[in-house]
């Protein structure tokens, strides 16, 4: 991967992978695209709760598919927010049944695990967003086990209270579910099953993602940096990791890495707080740091050239920006961008 700045140009080439040139996002919908709704976001925003829901193979193209991301909608009643899974469990496989049973085994006789641990999701109810889906699966149907079904449980989920959902589904869009509530403390039980309402989502199909998460450190100018891309990766297209809200017109460096959960045997997002940076993070792994500098509004900019491959690769990037006036450590922090190719 080359990478353009006015301070730096490396090549990265070691990374590349076989990538077909996409021209725009392929993204399928279950059971629609509307934002409406009261509880859009279940059961992603409920703790202790096993879902599954399944999604016709018509809608598949009847052709073996790379399931690179899920978008997720937020809830109506409630402005955007972010969930902190501190366990999240993502499962998928390929089912004969077309509708849910009130049998888990029969729903998804052959789950794959997606993806187990940690997991940080924004949702907002005026837009689909992507959950920066760790791995990708490889929806390849097989004789009557044509239709796709996805699978999760929220083991934990940080910061909760005596709730178990934070929404309660009433959304009616007409996607099939099986569900329980509280499963993990009672594993035995059987699924509830409803045709009549359930939760959209969506899969994004081939293509790559760019997905926020996480929150920066105020700077000394009383403003949190976001990070952002100018769009999601694509084979030899541009790219630009931004910076927006930083201190004007100081250094910075973009950590770029391939893991979200830990550095070495550090797990992270590592606090900072300890080091005299209040609310910083180390959100990924340091592999490349890539030196910038933010102009005189406090935006900065990083461009990519993606190269001709990088199929199921997973990077992540934050900003530091040097801030001495903002505390002792000298250094703030943004948001955290992850980067599906």
């Amino acid at each position: 991967m080359r990478i353009r700045t006015s301070v730096a140009s490396l090549s990265l080439a070691a990374l590349v992978l076989p990538l077909a040139l996409t021209a725009q996002q392929n993204i399928v919908y279950h059971p629609d695209s509307a934002l409406t709704g009261s509880g859009n976001a279940f059961p992603w925003g409920s703790k202790g709760i096993r879902y599954q829901t399944i999604i016709d193979a018509s809608k598949l193209g009847g052709r073996p598919q790379v399931i690179q991301d899920i978008f997720v909608t937020g809830d109506m009643t409630r402005g955007p927010l972010e969930i902190i899974y501190e366990d999240i469990e993502i499962r998928m496989g390929m089912t004969a049944q077309a509708v849910p049973t009130t049998d888990w085994n029969t729903n998804n006789p052959s789950p794959k695990t997606v993806y187990r641990g940690p997991l940080r999701v924004r949702f907002d109810a005026t837009k689909w967003q992507g959950i920066g889906l760790p791995n990708s699966f490889t929806y390849l149907p097989i004789g009557t086990a044509t239709h796709l079904c996805i699978e999760l449980i929220n083991w934990k989920i940080a910061n909760t209270t005596t709730s178990d959902n934070f929404y309660y589904p009433l959304d009616t869009s007409g996607a099939n579910r099986a569900f329980r509530y509280q499963w993990t403390s009672g594993q035995t039980q059987a699924p509830l099953t409803s045709t009549t309402s359930g939760s959209r989502m969506a899969i994004l199909l081939g293509s790559g993602n760019a997905v926020v998460v996480g929150t920066g450190c105020k700077g000394s100018n009383s403003a949190t940096p976001e990070i952002g891309a100018s769009t999601w990766p694509q084979a030899m297209m541009p790219l630009d990791i931004t910076l927006q809200g930083a201190i004007a017109s100081r250094p910075a460096l973009v950590m770029l890495g391939t893991s979200f959960t830990s550095y070495a045997s550090i797990p992270l997002p590592f606090d900072m707080t300890p080091l005299g940076a209040k609310d910083c993070f180390l959100w990924n792994d340091p592999t490349f740091v890539f030196p910038t500098v933010t102009n005189p509004n406090g935006d900065g900019k990083l461009t990519l050239t993606v190269p001709s491959g990088l199929n199921g690769v997973r990077l992540y990037a934050h900003y530091w920006i040097l801030d001495t006036a903002a505390n002792s450590f000298g250094w703030t922090t943004s948001s955290q961008l992850k980067l599906i190719f």
